[in-house]
């Protein structure tokens, strides 16, 4: 079901190339990712806020099994 979506300017979506890259299986590794304080080594600090550009976003170590043991994961 599609439902409306609004994205601050403080936010970057992430897409993923859907016979590669299962979007909750990237989900889960991001968050995976954000558990280990991956984020906290790559980002930037500003007065009372932390960001990630979107070209070390991209540098995120993203395993890439099979689609289907993606999905079996999820």
């Amino acid at each position: 079901d599609e439902e409306p979506r609004a994205f601050s300017n403080h936010m970057t979506r992430v897409r993923t190339h859907l016979e590669g890259l299962d979007p909750r299986f990237c989900a889960m590794v991001l968050h995976q990712r954000w558990r280990e304080q991956y984020f906290e080594k790559v980002c930037n600090n500003h007065i009372g806020q932390s960001s990630i550009s979107r070209s070390v976003l991209g540098e995120v170590p993203i395993p890439l099994p099979p689609l289907e043991e993606q999905r079996r994961v999820v």
